[in-house]
């Protein structure tokens, strides 16, 4: 019976040991997705203000007001398009992965976490 139970102990503290594993690789994951989000919000603020720091060169070389042309309208016009397109597909993968975290502290499924990352890790290049 000893033995039993020695036995039960040393698989209960393996199983401990590989989800501590899991749950770490997870932490990792999350945290070179956070990584990514913040330097691709950091490339957008800069390309806007180079854009922005183009368009005052320009005007300040050629003596010309900056006014924006039908073209440049309808170029602004596709980008917030595109961009609105960008927050729709956001939201609704922003709600799969919530749903499944939900599911797994709910104990619908024993693989949510694990599953919601292994999701989001096949949806993004990491190196």
């Amino acid at each position: 019976m000893l033995r039993d139970a020695e036995k039960t102990v040393k698989t209960l503290r393996a199983e401990a040991k590989h989800r501590v594993k899991i749950l770490d690789d997870c932490v990792k994951q999350a945290q070179e997705i956070d990584r990514l989000l913040d330097e691709e919000r950091k490339q957008c603020l800069l390309g806007e203000q180079r854009d922005e720091a183009r368009r005052r060169l320009a005007a300040e070389l050629y003596v010309a007001e900056v006014t924006p042309s039908a073209r440049e309208s309808d170029a602004a016009d596709a980008v917030a398009a595109r961009v609105a397109a960008f927050r729709e597909l956001k939201n609704i993968v922003d709600e799969k992965v919530r749903r499944e975290i939900i599911a797994a502290a709910a104990g619908e499924r024993q693989d949510g976490f694990q599953g919601a990352f292994m999701w989001v890790r096949r949806q993004l290049p990491f190196g």
